[in-house]
This record gives structure tokens, sequence and C-alpha cells, in this order.
């Protein structure tokens, strides 16, 4: 089980903290910038601890969907290489015929 950020499962809680809390845009007011500070394993947001719940995903799920596609596109090369042989099996039959009948 792993932890979904931005449509990416990541390994650990904090893998998927990091990536999360990178995508925050600092926050400008008039008298200074706020931004996101990670302080150990924690992120904090000025004072406040930034607590976050993730979604469930699984990790191998990527890889399986990239199999499927993957084993598609190769099942069209196979076919296109198997259709191009039949083209020219049947041209050198046909020129095979005709020199043969003369």
């Amino acid at each position: 089980m792993g932890y979904l950020s931005y449509g990416r499962c990541f390994n650990d809680y904090e893998s998927a903290m990091d990536y999360t809390m990178s995508h925050v845009v600092p926050y400008f007011d008039s008298n200074s910038v706020n931004y996101p500070i990670k302080n150990n394993h924690d992120w904090f947001y000025g004072d406040q601890l930034i607590q976050m719940s993730f979604a469930n995903c699984d990790l191998m799920s990527s890889f399986y969907q990239g199999q499927k596609i993957g084993y598609s596109i190769l099942s069209l090369f196979v076919i296109a290489f198997c259709f191009k042989f039949v083209y020219k099996l049947i041209i050198q039959w046909s020129k095979s015929e005709s020199y043969s009948g003369d």
C-alpha cells in the first residue's frame, strides 16, 4: 500500500508529504513571505504543524497498466510484421509463378 499525491504513488508518508509540500506556492502579504518549512520530518506553515492524509494506492498498478499498453503495442507490431511477411511472400510467389509459366 502506498500514498497517493498529485497522481503519483509513494512508498512512505514522508515522501508523499515532501512531494505535496513542494507544490505549495509561497504566500505574499504586505509584511513578509509565508512558505512551508520542513523541520526534521515535520512540515510547518508559520507556527502551525501540517498534518495531511493521503488516499491509498497500489504501487504496482502503474507497472501493470504500462505492461498492458506495452503488450498491445507489441501485438500491433507483430501483426504488422506478419502482414508484411505474407505480402512479400505472395509477391515472391507470384513472380516465381510468372517465370515458371514461360
